[in-house]
């Protein structure tokens, strides 16, 4: 039994040894940190961009300014022609109410909300000069 108890204390021996060295890898010193990066150079105040580079951006401010334009006459001639339009409703407007005044001094109508004026439904039909409805209050 000998030869048994001699192989069971190298086999403690080597335990013992892997422990102290799994015990030296954990105590290890700790990686060294990394030398931090040296701070790029700062950009100089102009940098010169070659043409084949900013091609494209130029081609759509160029693209944007004329869609501007366009917007900005679309609008100014959409505002004169809104204009010239309520400016020739108001000449009509006014040509109606003369017209009416016209045709009720022609039947002798003094007052000038007495009679409503009812406009005939298709041509060449008559139209009416009815009393107005006095409203009861």
């Amino acid at each position: 039994m000998k030869w048994f108890n001699n192989m069971l204390s190298r086999w403690r021996q080597k335990e013992q040894q892997e422990e102290i060295v799994d015990e030296e890898s954990i105590t290890d010193d700790p990686e060294p940190e990394p030398e931090p990066e040296p701070e790029p150079e700062p950009l100089p105040d102009e940098i010169e961009v070659p043409w084949p580079s900013i091609a494209h951006l130029t081609n759509l401010e160029e693209a944007y300014n004329n869609n501007l334009n366009g917007l900005k006459e679309l609008l100014y001639n959409a505002k004169l022609r809104e204009a010239k339009y309520l400016k020739l409703l108001d000449e009509l407007q006014e040509k109606m109410l003369q017209k009416s005044k016209e045709l009720k001094a022609l039947y002798k109508i003094e007052k000038e909300n007495e009679y409503d004026i009812y406009l005939p439904e298709s041509y060449g039909q008559s139209g009416h000069l009815r009393r107005a409805k006095k409203n009861k209050d």
